[in-house]
């Protein structure tokens, strides 16, 4: 059973790397460069959402076999809940008129974003410097 969803997953990866790839080589080769963009944005949009979906699926289905494991992935949903409110809660997005076409709120998500991205960068750099003095210490 194993065997043969990985042979699965193995070739849906490989067809949609190939549809991806169509799409990009379409906007060099096209004539008209407009609608081969148009296209390719369709594709991704496209792959995202099954990328999406496969994600969610695979996410309850694991919860669902192993129930234990639910706790963690609860937790890990809540602390990343946590760093996007510590992050809004941060974020400033008062220095939006330096910017051509950019509005305050613009700014403040895009601050809040950047946030967010130093405190897990953050947390994983403390992660593995805590992983590595316990190493040393054992």
């Amino acid at each position: 059973m194993k065997s043969n969803i990985k042979m699965i997953s193995m070739i849906a990866a490989l067809v949609i790397g190939l549809v991806g790839a169509i799409s990009v080589l379409s906007i060099f080769l096209a004539e008209e460069e407009g609608a081969a963009v148009e296209m390719a944005i369709y594709v991704t949009i496209g792959i995202l959402v099954l990328g999406v979906i496969a994600a969610l699926a695979s996410s309850l289905r694991g919860m669902v076999v192993n129930p234990v494991g639910m706790k963690n992935a609860l937790i890990g949903v809540g602390a990343l809940g946590l760093i996007v409110v510590i992050s809004l809660g941060l974020a400033d997005g008062s220095d939006y008129a330096n910017y051509k076409n950019t509005t305050e709120e613009t700014a403040y998500y895009v601050s809040a974003g950047m946030n967010a991205f130093y405190i897990t960068g953050l947390l994983a750099v403390l992660s593995v410097l805590y992983s590595a003095v316990a190493r040393i210490i054992k």
